[in-house]
């Protein structure tokens, strides 16, 4: 199954795509892909923003062409930003974009187990 995701949810340190995470959630995707979707006309927005205290566990779930542009928070971790706790097994993270952290950026615990991160884009100013 493929989650396309069209607008901002909420702009906790930048646009998000789904709301942000400040307690413990864990998604078991099951070979789920949740995207962006890439038509005209679509704002950019990060997937997924885990906030300090946040815990994140993403189990057979893709993560793809998220977009996160701008300041320092706002343009950090195009797939997911990571302020809390991030775990990530047999999922993938790829064609994601952002100023620093193409696919993710975490400033705190990240796990990964069996999971691929590659095919993302950052750019530095």
């Amino acid at each position: 199954a493929t989650i396309t995701l069209t607008e901002v949810d909420n702009d906790t340190d930048g646009p998000n795509g789904l709301p942000s995470v400040n307690s413990v959630v864990t998604i078991n995707g099951n070979g789920t892909t949740v995207q962006r979707d890439d038509a005209d006309g679509t704002p950019e927005f990060r997937i997924f923003q885990v906030q300090a205290g946040g815990d994140l566990t993403l189990n057979g779930l893709t993560v793809r062409g998220g977009s996160a542009l701008g300041d320092y928070l706002a343009g950090s971790g195009g797939g997911i930003v990571n302020r809390g706790t991030l775990t990530l097994t047999n999922s993938t993270i790829s064609g994601n974009t952002a100023d620093s952290g193409g696919g993710i950026r975490a400033s705190s615990r990240l796990t990964l187990t069996n999971s691929t991160i590659s095919g993302n884009t950052a750019i530095d100013h």
